[in-house]
């Protein structure tokens, strides 16, 4: 507030114009740049204490003194709205000591007047008194709607919270605070806090939302969800100012230049695969021991147990969401993963091969207005792209015709594998043995990737993923067929462990443990490379053998980490070993999403996605030296409740689908809060709660309710479900 300032500076709202008078004398600031202003006449500021002598002296340093100034039509004062402002200060506004809502109401319209008289990059400062602005700052704090809602306040007009200050009146001397009842007398200060706002892009919702778009791969052109098309378009992993992109870079060189693999391109036609599953997903693990076969009794009596803890499970998250509250994001905190021991694969790789993002491939000469004729003519597509035929037998649609026009978006990297190993054995340009790691040859390839998820925090459907693919030495194969010979008694058996603790592949892993322990990369992190212990694994097609699965996580090591402390470890990456009658190989594959929000400490990957120049510029030097600075404190939330009569046909992937396709990320969690079945026609009703919510982008209560309400309509019209 007292540092020197650009440009202009307006301060608005000074009683007695002491506190300019400070300003003026402490700040390096010259007359004819500021303009201070006040609501009194210039007779009632005359019958204050200092009130003459203050005017005189800001007037012969060439301050513009301005009477009877309404705080909310300041664009329209003659003298004001000749300038344009860098910086204005409102102190300890007041429209009525005992009715909140017109003290919001002022804060609303001053807000509204600024944004059209402040440049770009300016600030407004409003200092309030202790526990009116409703934020965590407040100790203590307020509950929301007992306070003047600064945050949702400034929302309206276009402003996000960059900051907050303690105001110390001692840090301007000769300021006094008058206005205690409307008279020359001073009011407590003791925790009061300047707020600094800035003006931000503000989410809008359209009428006109496209649900439906176009990919085009190659010759061939593919109908999708829009949501997917706008992923594709942003290209993170190419965007030089991104962390996605750094980290791809930065990734690529250590591999490259330590592990001697080299960097191939992700061809188009890898990105689009056919058919409606992925070829790679978690399941169970055969091998593992199964259970003891469990009386019918016992078996009741698990059920019964089960059951009622599931019900506590929904009574408890039933009393914790029955509150419909907006205000200030308390609830929606990142979720990290547990220790890697208790891991389950399906945070690399999914548990369901239906959970894709389907494609419905057509020629790119029927294609019209984004959608091709083909798509409408003889089926129907859900947003979420699931094809759903008339006029055939369903048996047909999965066995027939149609299911050669289905495609879908990969699920990982991992769905290229075949083509990757078939890449490195036919290849003789890779480089030559690698003594020192056990690898003969090595190729890296990242890309993009696209998974049916639920809408949830910490969880976006778009995931960017690096693989790399080591060909271990010629003594692999042989080592594996000895071991397998051996005679499995306990003399053996330590046997095989020593030989596979210094086989080709766990060497190779310890060769990549310490590559990337070593680099800047995680300088504030700790690097875990660490056995698989679950009862699942990891089913490939097109690949027989996979073992030796191995876990790689991080943990954040800043103190004052957005991140939540109670759990600080997250799954980065697996590796694991594949076999095949040619030659060994070691698969190492990063989820670059997951390493960016964590060495950045962003506290959501929807961000990764900004637009907004505070946050590309964050990232602009090549280097991960960076710990990602928030841009908005305490963003809105916003909840709103969905209610509906399921039909036969209605599915929550569909849901989330319409979701996204139009509010975008802005939805960040969709929760079911009650399933209702009705006892006389047997149609089941459910009600989901939706929370809207911006780390970039301003967000207003009247915006999320007119997203509710294209979300309704959608909904209905989409799915063929009916409204309550």
């Amino acid at each position: 507030m007292d540092s020197p300032s650009p440009g202009n500076v307006l301060i608005v709202g000074d009683g007695d114009f002491s506190f300019t008078v400070s300003l003026m004398k402490k700040a390096n600031l010259v007359g004819p740049q500021v303009t201070t202003s006040t609501i009194q006449t210039k007779d009632a500021i005359q019958q204050l204490q200092l009130g003459s002598e203050n005017i005189d002296f800001l007037t012969e340093i060439g301050v513009d003194v301005l009477f009877e100034t309404d705080a909310r039509e300041l664009h329209s004062h003659p003298v004001v709205r000749l300038k344009d402002y860098h910086r204005i200060i409102f102190n300890f506004p007041l429209a009525d000591r005992h009715n909140i809502k017109k003290n919001r109401a002022l804060l609303e319209e001053f807000f509204a007047s600024c944004h059209q008289i402040l440049v770009c990059e300016g600030h407004v400062f409003v200092t309030l008194c202790k526990g009116q602005g409703g934020t965590p700052a407040d100790q203590p704090m307020r509950s929301w709607h007992d306070s003047w809602q600064v945050l949702a306040m400034a929302a309206n007009a276009g402003f996000l919270l960059n900051n907050i200050l303690t105001f110390d009146i001692s840090s301007f001397p000769g300021y006094h605070s008058t206005g205690f009842r409307f008279q020359d007398k001073s009011f407590s200060t003791d925790g009061a806090l300047t707020h600094i706002f800035e003006k931000a892009e503000p989410i809008r919702a359209q009428d006109d939302i496209k649900l439906r778009g176009v990919v085009t791969c190659g010759e061939s052109c593919f109908s999708c969800s829009q949501y997917l098309v706008d992923k594709l378009d942003k290209d993170l992993l190419h965007k030089e100012d991104n962390p996605l992109c750094i980290l791809r870079k930065t990734l690529e060189k250590l591999l490259a230049c330590n592990m001697r693999g080299s960097v191939v391109p992700d061809p188009p036609s890898w990105q689009v695969l056919p058919g409606y599953t992925s070829g790679v997903f978690v399941s169970k693990n055969l091998e593992q021991k199964s259970l003891p076969e469990r009386s019918e009794e016992e078996l009741i009596e698990v059920t019964v147990e089960e059951k009622e803890r599931k019900n506590e499970v929904n009574a408890s998250l039933k009393v914790k969401t029955s509150l419909l509250k907006h205000g200030l994001d308390e609830t929606l905190k990142s979720t990290l993963d547990s220790h890697p021991s208790d891991h389950c694969l399906h945070h690399c790789v999914i548990d369901n091969p239906e959970s894709v993002y389907l494609l419905l491939k057509n020629k790119l000469s029927e294609t019209c207005g984004g959608v091709s004729q083909s798509c409408s003519d003889n089926n129907d597509v859900t947003s979420s792209g699931s094809l759903k035929p008339t006029g055939i037998d369903q048996t047909d649609f999965i066995s027939g015709n149609i299911e050669n026009k289905m495609y879908h978006f990969r699920a990982s990297l991992l769905e290229n594998l075949p083509d990757l190993l078939l890449k490195l054995n036919e290849d003789q340009t890779l480089p030559t043995e690698v003594v020192e790691c056990d690898v003969s040859s090595g190729i890296i390839l990242s890309g993009q990737c696209y998974i049916q998820c639920p809408i949830a925090p910490n969880i976006v459907p778009s995931q960017h993923e690096l693989v790399a693919v080591f060909k271990l030495s010629s003594d692999t194969c042989s080592i594996a067929s000895q071991s397998d010979k051996f005679l499995k008694d306990k003399a053996s058996l330590d046997h095989d462990i020593a030989i596979a603790s210094n086989s080709p592949y766990e060497s190779l892993v310890r060769a990549l443990d310490s590559t990337l322990r070593n680099s800047s990369l995680f300088i504030n992190h700790n690097l875990h490379i660490e056995d698989y212990k679950g009862s699942q694994t990891i089913k490939v097609k097109g690949v027989d053998s996979l073992s030796h699965i191995k876990i790689i996580s991080i943990d954040s090591s800043y103190p004052s980490s957005t991140i939540s402390s109670e759990l600080c470890s997250r799954t980065v990456g697996l590796t694991f070993k594949v076999k095949t009658p040619l030659a060994n190989f070691c698969i190492a594959i990063f989820r670059l999403d997951a390493i960016a929000i964590s060495i950045c400490d962003i506290p959501d990957p929807r961000l990764l996605y900004s637009c907004s120049p505070k946050f590309v510029r964050q990232f602009q030097e090549i280097s991960f030296r960076v710990k990602y600075l928030p841009f908005s404190l305490f963003p809105m939330k916003f909840v709103h409740d969905l209610s509906f009569w399921e039909n036969g046909d209605f599915q929550e992937t569909d849901l989330y689908s319409i979701v996204r396709d139009i509010a975008g990320d802005v939805v960040v969690n969709v929760v079911l809060i009650d399933l209702y079945t009705d006892s006389e026609n047997g149609r089941k009703s459910c009600c989901y709660r939706l929370h809207f919510l911006s780390h970039d982008q301003v967000l207003s209560y009247l915006t999320s309710w007119k997203l509710q309400s294209l979300i309704r309509l959608a909904v209905a019209q989409k799915l063929g479900v009916t409204l309550r």
